[in-house]
């Protein structure tokens, strides 16, 4: 029984520290997102200057790239088009974590979560202590929170061992 209430702590401290992490990953991730979304409204804006020079719209050009018989031409304004609309939700993403309060920008994160910012973010990540109250706030759940789990998840096993302590008393 000592050893299984040992244990659960210990669990719930590295469940706690996993949790502390989540505030700065999403700080993290934020910056890549501004990154990610800097280097796509480059890649729109070149496009937009190439396109003005023609005395063409946006969606115009586009037009004219998706109806050409060049199979170079066509996958050119296909990826133009998916380019400005993943410009168009990172920057929808980062309004909304700009936005969105503490425990909010975890949420909004997750909201529109854009697999190459964070698979970038998860690469460079590095953990961090957390000082913020959002971080605390998320390793005292992460730590109530894993601790609880751990008890339900236990509670069959401490029961069977309490038995057995009983009956051969």
């Amino acid at each position: 029984m000592f050893l299984l209430r040992r244990l659960s702590f210990a669990l719930s401290l590295m469940i706690a520290a996993i949790f502390s992490q989540l505030p700065e990953y999403a700080q993290q991730y934020r910056q890549r997102l501004g990154g990610a979304l800097d280097e796509l409204n480059s890649l729109i804006g070149t496009f937009d200057a190439e396109i003005a020079a023609q005395n063409l719209t946006r969606q115009e050009a586009l037009q004219r790239l998706s109806d050409n018989a060049d199979i170079l031409a066509k996958q050119r304004g296909q990826a133009m088009s998916e380019t400005i609309a993943r410009a168009a939700r990172l920057a929808d993403q980062q309004s909304e974590m700009a936005n969105a309060g503490n425990f909010g920008r975890i949420a909004a994160m997750s909201h529109n979560f854009d697999p190459g910012v964070a698979k970038n973010a998860y690469a460079s990540f590095e953990p961090a202590l957390p000082l913020t109250f959002e971080g605390v706030t998320a390793a005292l759940i992460g730590f109530f929170g894993g601790g609880a789990a751990l008890r339900i998840l236990g509670w069959p096993i401490s029961r069977r061992l309490g038995k057995k302590s009983t009956l051969s008393a």
